[in-house]
């Protein structure tokens, strides 16, 4: 009997390191898993250090737990054809793809929650005349897996210089208002459709620039 009693308890131990293996996993319903994903928490920090020193006068580093689980899902659920075999970090502006209908599941709540193309974005004061706040500006990129950590994290910081020089500076009051600007940016490896040879396996990039503004009341 007690032998019994022991071979159950350890068939029992079996199963419970299985099921959580099995979660572990975040397989979707195909069997493929997503790749790693880094949050905003800690790769915002890194992107703001490769922008220029105007940009970061203008620019905070915010955790978007939104942002992460936004691009943590899209790139779990999405099975994308030949997005890996795009060399430059390209914006996905089409809101009719599937990969941004999984995404924009998370990116709700109060204020603004806008996904447009990056092209679109204006940060002047002038553009939140009649705007709720906080207004949030979101978008979602894709590249190949081949492309370095360091070229993508260069491309985002990139396009965060072109932003920041729409944006008002710290501090600056404008029709009796100031205004503040946070950066989230989050990124995720996917796994294409040939599991086989990996060929078109890419990374998918969210950013998020979240606007506040402030009554100037002296």
């Amino acid at each position: 009997m007690k032998l019994k009693k022991i071979a159950s308890l350890m068939l029992a131990g079996v199963m419970a390191v299985s099921m959580l293996a099995g979660c572990s996993g975040n397989n979707t319903d195909d069997g493929a898993s997503s790749g790693d994903t880094t949050p905003s928490s800690s790769y915002t920090e890194t992107v703001l250090k490769a922008t220029n020193a105007a940009t970061q006068t203008k620019l905070s580093a915010s955790t978007n737990d939104k942002l992460d689980k936004a691009v943590a899902w899209a790139a779990q659920m999405d099975r994308a054809t030949d997005l890996g075999t795009t060399q430059t970090l390209t914006n996905i502006d089409n809101s009719n793809w599937d990969i941004v209908k999984n995404a924009k599941k998370y990116m709700t709540g109060t204020g603004l929650q806008n996904y447009t193309s990056d092209a679109t974005w204006k940060f002047d004061a002038s553009t939140w005349t009649n705007a709720s706040f906080p207004s949030t500006y979101w978008t979602m990129y894709y590249v190949s897996a081949t492309a370095s950590d360091e070229y993508i994290t260069n491309e985002v910081a990139e396009k965060l210089d072109n932003w920041a020089k729409k944006m008002e500076n710290k501090g600056e009051v404008v029709n009796n208002y100031t205004y503040d600007y946070t950066v989230s940016v989050s990124k995720a490896d996917c796994a294409g459709k040939d599991l086989a040879s990996k060929n078109d396996d890419y990374v998918l990039v969210g950013v998020a620039v979240t606007v506040t503004r402030t009554e100037n009341k002296y």
